[in-house]
């Protein structure tokens, strides 16, 4: 079976996602304390239920960090980076394969990475959790990405860090690698044939 798609998670694969130690370290409050004041409205984010600036609001609110929605959007974005040369990658994997993006984000976070990475000229398309109002690991998103590109799972690579975003895809017979590092990912690519 060859592979039309490959479909990559954004967070912790393509572009860092890590914030946490930083919120801790500026406003010297517990890194526990950020994780649970944003599990509590992450969720409502990515499925497109709130906004990001409601997102921050809430959060600063219940983090009770006395700084302005501006700043707490800036500390956010500038912590978003490229992981290792993985743009460089893409880039290399494009001209043999059609690439798209599937991952659990919110509206305003979505519309920063695509504009500061140009994430449209790698990406076929993006399946965002905020505009799908679903997000991993649901396996009704998996099957309406297959639906949505008219192919079946064997036909597709699906990367994520995370192995609960992977048990579902696996389900549809998509061929799922967890993403732990590039050397790594281009390894097990090869292992599949893949040719970049």
């Amino acid at each position: 079976m060859s592979f039309k798609y490959l479909i990559f998670d954004l967070g912790n694969v393509i572009i860092t996602n890590d914030w946490f130690d930083k919120y801790s370290k500026v406003f010297k409050i517990p890194n526990k304390l950020a994780w649970k004041v944003y599990t509590t409205y992450w969720t409502r984010l990515k499925e497109g239920s709130i906004t990001e600036e409601e997102f921050w609001k809430l959060f600063l609110i219940d983090a009770k960090l006395k700084i302005t929605l501006k700043k707490a959007k800036e500390l956010w974005r500038e912590e978003q980076k490229p992981i290792e040369n993985m743009f460089e990658l893409l880039k290399k994997l494009k001209k043999n394969y059609k690439l798209v993006a599937l991952t659990n984000i919110g509206d305003g976070w979505l519309e920063f990475k695509r504009e500061k990475y140009g994430l449209d000229k790698y990406f076929k398309k993006i399946f965002a959790s905020c505009e799908m109002h679903a997000y991993k690991p649901n396996p009704e998103v998996y099957k309406n990405v297959l639906k949505d590109l008219k192919v079946m799972g064997e036909e597709c690579i699906f990367i994520d860090d995370k192995q609960r975003g992977l048990s579902p895809a696996r389900k549809l017979r998509i061929h799922a690698i967890q993403f732990k590092g590039q050397k790594g990912l281009e390894k097990e690519l090869r292992e599949l044939g893949i040719k970049f």
